[in-house]
This record gives structure tokens, sequence and C-alpha cells, in this order.
């Protein structure tokens, strides 16, 4: 199975109020926040050609080892 595009929905905002109606530690939701918030992405089309940098609402970075406890969540 393909799990990536299950990560790709979790928008922010939610994520974190979720964080903090399960009691989660403030110290540990503002860790998170910085680590999913304020991001930016863009797409290399060829060699030196890039897309423009666009902000990133939702999703959270794929292949960490944050990255599916936060989808549990």
């Amino acid at each position: 199975m393909d799990y990536r595009k299950a990560f790709d929905p979790i928008h922010h905002s939610l994520l974190i109020t979720k964080l903090k109606g399960l009691g989660i530690n403030p110290c540990i939701i503002n860790c998170i926040c910085d680590f999913v918030m304020d991001r930016q992405q863009r797409v290399k089309m060829t060699n030196d050609i890039y897309s423009e940098w666009k902000d990133v609402m939702a999703g959270v970075p794929q292949g960490t080892k944050l990255a599916p406890w936060l989808f549990l969540v």
C-alpha cells in the first residue's frame, strides 16, 4: 500500500488543535509547529529550471520519523 497521499491533506491548524486537545506539553507542540508550519516547496523541471517557491499549507514532511505519529493524531 502507498500511504504517501494520506499525509497530504493534514491541515496544520487542525493538527495543532488536536494536539492541544490531547493535552500534549506546549513545548512539544511548539516544536511540532516549527516542524510543519512555514514550509515552502518548488518543483525541479530540468537541470537548471525550477518553479517558484510556494507555501505549503497542509501536509506533513514525508520520510521523517515524526510524520506517521502526526498522521495517527
